[in-house]
Order: C-alpha cells, then sequence, then structure tokens
C-alpha cells in the first residue's frame, strides 16, 4: 500500500477540529457514504482525544502524526504518538457490566470501525491502526 495523506499536528486540543474536518474530506473523496465518514471522524477524533488527554497528560506542545492510506475498498488510518507505551492490556474493551468512568470510547471505536489495532508496536510512542470499509466492498470484494 502506499501512503497517503499525511496529517502532523500538536497535541493541542484546539486542533481536534481541524482534524476533524480533514479526515471527514479524505473519506469523502476516498468514496465513502455520508454515514461512515462520521463513524471514521468519530473514531480519529476519539484516538486523537485519548492521545491527548491520557498519554500527553493535556500537554499541548508534543506531536501526533497521522497517515490515511486510501485503497481500492477503503481507508487505513495510522495514528502515532511519541509518548510512553501504553500496555495494549489496557486497551481492552471493558467487560459487560463493569462500570467504570471512561474506557467506552474504545468500545465506541471498534463498533464503528472494520479493523481495529490499538498499540502497535513502535520503537518510540504508540501507534493505532484503523480500517474501515466502503459499504459496498469488503477486502474479498464481497458486499457487506
Amino acid at each position: 500500500m502506499e501512503r497517503g495523506f499525511e496529517i502532523r499536528t500538536r497535541s493541542d486540543p484546539r486542533f481536534l477540529s481541524v482534524i476533524r474536518a480533514a479526515t471527514a474530506k479524505i473519506a469523502l473523496v476516498t468514496g465513502f457514504e455520508s454515514k461512515q465518514i462520521e463513524q471514521i471522524k468519530l473514531a480519529v477524533d476519539e484516538i486523537c482525544t485519548n492521545i491527548i488527554r491520557h498519554t500527553y497528560k493535556g500537554n499541548p506542545s508534543q506531536e501526533i502524526i497521522l497517515v490515511f492510506t486510501p485503497f481500492e475498498w477503503g481507508l487505513e488510518i495510522d495514528i502515532q504518538d511519541f509518548g510512553d507505551k501504553v500496555d495494549p492490556r489496557v486497551l481492552q474493551t471493558p467487560k459487560a457490566g463493569v462500570s467504570k468512568p471512561g474506557g467506552l470510547g474504545l468500545s465506541l471505536v471498534r463498533s464503528v470501525i472494520d479493523e481495529v489495532e490499538l498499540g502497535a508496536p513502535t520503537e518510540v510512542g504508540n501507534k493505532y491502526r484503523l480500517v474501515k470499509y466502503k459499504a459496498d466492498r469488503g477486502p474479498n470484494g464481497s458486499h457487506q
């Protein structure tokens, strides 16, 4: 897969609206329908918000890199931070019936994105991989 569109930004919450707008535009030109565009935008916003709040603890001067790579039947989004490594077990979906503050955002991401890899191995920081398939296509060319 060739690299697509790259965004490098500071971890300033004020830039989340720019990330959402760029995500929506990239999904649109990639051929997604409006409902799916909203789902992609929501997932990217949630991951970036978690990076800002938890990984960078609100420090607005750190870097986040997003790489959007369109392919025939969908879009891959890789999001990289450079904070402390996150234990992938911490990012797992909470068990049913277990109620605690927070943690529901990642469940939401998993519910709207087809493939989610959180905390992928990297030399520095954390990498999050999201893959969304177009409504009428799947990885085997079949309808979903």
